[in-house]
This record gives C-alpha cells, structure tokens and sequence, in this order.
C-alpha cells in the first residue's frame, strides 16, 4: 500500500490554484481542489496505477493526471 505525502510546494500550489478559481466562484474552487485531491488517492490502494515519472524513474515515482494538471 502506499502513501501520497503533499509537500509544502505542492499544498501551496493547491491553495495559488483555489485562489485563483475563487476569483469567479468559490463553490467551484472548492470542488475543483477535492476532486484532484481525490484523483490521486487510488495510488494508495494501487500504487501503480500511476504513469512513472520518466525524469524520477529511478525513485520510483508515479504521476497522476487529472484535467491540465499533472500530479507527481
């Protein structure tokens, strides 16, 4: 089983794209950042479902992408 860890930059990058959505419609911001912090929760349970990230292959890690946005 594996284990999704949201770095700082990566909780930061969250909270620029809330704000910017926010911007036109706060319910949607909001459920924009839930359904693509969903999108990467079945690399949990299938951790290899991701795609491996072809410049961090050697770390082993897998990507998610979920609309314009690519999730390592």
């Amino acid at each position: 089983m594996g284990k999704i860890r949201w770095t700082e930059k990566a909780s930061s990058n969250l909270q620029a794209i809330h704000d910017y959505i926010v911007k036109d419609s706060k319910t949607y911001a909001t459920r924009f950042i839930k359904s693509l912090i969903k999108a990467t929760t079945k690399l949990e349970t299938m951790p290899r479902c991701g795609r491996i990230v072809p410049e961090l292959e050697r770390y082993n890690f897998r990507e998610v992408i979920y609309q314009n946005y690519r999730i390592v």
